[in-house]
């Protein structure tokens, strides 16, 4: 049954971080005109909502990795392989992933909601 969407307390679990990567990656590196592949830094929010299968609703820090995207195909990145290059842009991004397993099926919607200056604490 279909629900309000639920506010995640652990925002440190991998199973959250995953899903924002591979939307991240998918949508933003593979389909985004930038000089760098993009790289999430962090989870700042996430909920999840059941719905005809699980969606997930993640704001996420995002950052300038240190790989150019001339240098690697974006189906070959991997959080342990992409790392964020210090002192590189950073944007926030609304992610969407919906999933029902059971079809083999996920969507994602990622846009990006601003831009993080240099000095600010996130």
């Amino acid at each position: 049954m279909a629900g309000a969407a639920n506010q995640v307390q652990n925002l440190d679990d991998p199973e959250h971080f995953d899903r924002a990567f591979k939307a991240i990656n998918q949508k933003v590196n593979v389909e985004g005109n930038h000089a760098y592949h993009k790289v999430p830094i962090k989870l700042l929010n996430a909920k999840t909502q059941v719905v005809s299968g699980a969606l997930y609703h993640y704001d996420v820090l995002v950052g300038d990795s240190d790989t150019k995207k001339s240098d690697a195909d974006p189906q070959s990145l991997s959080k342990e392989n992409l790392k964020y290059s210090q002192g590189g842009k950073r944007e926030v991004y609304k992610v969407k992933v919906w999933e029902q397993p059971w079809k083999d099926f996920v969507e994602y919607t990622v846009e990006k909601e601003r831009d993080v200056a240099a000095d600010e604490q996130i």
